[in-house]
């Protein structure tokens, strides 16, 4: 059986990463996993057959970058990537884009894998 499509996961809580790393790695999605936005843009360099299909980032990154900025990088780099910003704060007023969706923290696994089904078909 092969593996489903690539996922970009970048969030700077580390057994967040961990456990969503798990909940999708099971599902048999090829996960790629960064704890800041400097990491996602090294890993998406340096990754032979790197094409994520989605990409789902934490909106308050710590770091030199947050997660808007790595999502503007994303789909402006990346033409059919799909991006999901999860946040516990409200959607973020200064992102609009037609690949870009909005996951309120905290969610649970029926909730991520529903919309990641969705968007990474």
């Amino acid at each position: 059986m092969s593996r489903k499509s690539q996922i970009l996961l970048v969030d700077d809580e580390k057994p967040c990463l961990d456990s969503l790393k798990m909940i999708l790695e099971m599902e048999d999605y090829d996960v790629l996993d960064a704890e800041n936005a400097v990491d996602a843009r090294t890993l998406l360099q340096e990754t032979d057959a790197c094409s994520p299909a989605l990409a789902i980032v934490d909106y308050a990154l710590s770091g030199e970058e947050n997660g808007d900025s790595l999502a503007k990088f994303l789909l402006e780099s990346m033409p059919t990537i799909e991006v999901i910003i999860a946040s516990g704060y409200h959607f973020p007023a200064n992102l609009s884009h037609e690949r870009l969706h909005f996951l309120a923290k905290p969610f649970n696994s029926e909730r991520l894998l529903k919309l990641v089904k969705y968007y990474a078909a």
